[in-house]
């Protein structure tokens, strides 16, 4: 029979258990150690969870290693005497039985008619006066192995055992949390330096577009006064006939119609150029206003007013139906109120833009509508735009809000807007999306953060 151990085997058994921080090395050592002084064949550590106990370590006296982190559930376990086991855990008192055969108690456990082991020996792991676990130990040979040195000794250290677990435990959940802390903070460190590269190429973007935009409003200005040039030469040419043979005074308005022409061509295209560059400035550049709290459906009235001003003066006697369902809850959100603005008028002029092309398709019996609707949705408000255009095949709503593509013909419109709408919705941590039906519909759909609370304040 094994010897009781002495006192230095006990004290430098503490000693390594305190100084052992990862849990599993911390389980074998415990178990090797119950194992090779207390006379049991087998032993199994369990410990307590939020979810139940678990059996996390077992070893025999013939096995080598100690089998580790095994996470079994006691109560669903055929291996253990679960009763002896809930008993322990729940008085913070250890259970030895000398001969299980005895008919002591416990003796109606299941286990007991399959395993039949010879004695028992279950000692709680107790931490602040609760018990955090045990350590199960067993002999299916012997009976009566566990005196009573044996089991003081393994109370002992069963409560020294306790401390020492919670303390690896803490240590493996700091370790876990400061490598996450690392993680984040590369990938904080990553996006900073993108940030910087981005800030960069703005100023970059920025500086380009500048210069670009002094020599643009040249050609804009300059092809202005040269159409007004060309009338006026052909006022004087004409006032003058009489001194020209018809064939010269022909070729000279001739020439004088197709240099007007080419001096239109140069400003329609010169300022479709200052658009797109006045559109690449706002992207190069962060908001600048300053964020308040707004009436959302205020914002979505005001925005479908300038979008359909914006129609009239553009597209003379067309016209657009509209519809709008604005829930009463949504309240005010806290943004930059140009900014967002400058996002609905752009959503509504596509959907103006889509229903009107659909109806130079269809012919008078099409009704172009569009529809606008807001509602909260917890701590978030949303706004629906819908039309009856002509929809949107998935593969042009996979590269919508890519900057500078479009749908649109050449000279309208500059592949920008809804690029520049996401960055926005971006900036105020929204969401943007859009369903379609080609042929039928287009919908975006656009969610903005709202706490409830703030909302009604």
């Amino acid at each position: 029979m094994t010897e009781v151990p002495g006192y230095q085997a006990v004290i430098e058994l503490a000693c390594a258990l305190s100084s052992e921080l990862v849990p599993g090395r911390l389980m074998g050592r415990l178990l090797t150690w119950a194992l090779e002084h207390t006379g049991a064949l087998r032993g199994v550590l369990i410990l307590k969870k939020p979810e139940g106990l678990f059996i996390t370590a077992e070893g025999s006296a013939e096995a080598e290693d100690v089998v580790v982190e095994q996470a079994v559930p006691v109560e669903s376990c055929t291996v253990l005497p679960a009763s002896v086991i809930l008993h322990v855990v729940r008085t913070g008192e250890a259970v030895l039985l000398h001969d299980t055969a005895a008919g002591e108690a416990f003796s109606e456990d299941p286990y007991f008619r399959t395993a039949r082991p010879a004695s028992l020996l279950c000692s709680p792991l107790v931490k602040d006066g609760s018990a955090t676990g045990a350590l199960y130990l067993e002999n299916d040979a012997t009976r009566g192995p566990f005196t009573h040195e044996r089991q003081e000794v393994l109370r002992l250290l069963s409560r020294h055992a306790a401390v020492c677990l919670e303390n690896a435990a803490l240590c493996a959940r700091l370790k876990e949390q400061n490598q996450a802390l690392e993680s984040n903070v590369e990938e904080l460190r990553q996006q900073l330096v993108a940030q910087d590269k981005l800030a960069s190429l703005g100023a970059l973007t920025a500086g380009i577009t500048h210069e670009l935009q002094n020599p643009l409003n040249f050609v804009t200005n300059f092809s202005n006064l040269s159409t007004r040039m060309a009338a006026e030469l052909e006022e004087t040419l004409r006032g003058r006939g009489g001194q020209l043979d018809a064939e010269t005074l022909e070729d000279a308005l001739g020439l004088l119609e197709d240099l007007r022409q080419n001096a239109q061509r140069i400003h329609s295209h010169g300022k479709r150029a200052s658009d797109i560059i006045k559109t690449m400035l706002r992207h190069s550049r962060r908001s600048e206003g300053t964020r308040s709290r707004a009436d959302f459906n205020t914002l979505v009235r005001d925005s479908l007013g300038l979008a359909e001003q914006g129609l009239r003066s553009r597209s003379s006697g067309a016209t657009v139906q509209t519809e709008s369902e604005l829930d009463a809850s949504v309240g005010t959100v806290e943004v930059v109120a140009s900014d967002i603005s400058r996002l609905f008028i752009n959503i509504l002029e596509n959907a103006f833009y889509a229903t009107l092309q659909k109806q130079a398709k269809a012919g008078v019996g099409f009704t172009p509508c569009v529809t606008i609707r807001t509602r909260r949705l917890g701590d978030t408000v949303e706004l629906r735009v819908r039309d009856n255009g002509t929809g949107i095949p998935e593969h042009v709503r996979e590269k919508l809000f890519h900057p500078f593509f479009t749908t649109k013909p050449a000279g309208v419109g500059t592949g920008l807007g809804l690029s520049l709408c996401h960055d926005i919705v971006q900036e105020h941590h929204g969401q943007i999306r859009v369903e379609s039906t080609p042929g039928e519909y287009a919908e975006f759909i656009i969610t903005l953060p709202a706490p409830a609370a703030a909302s009604a304040a």
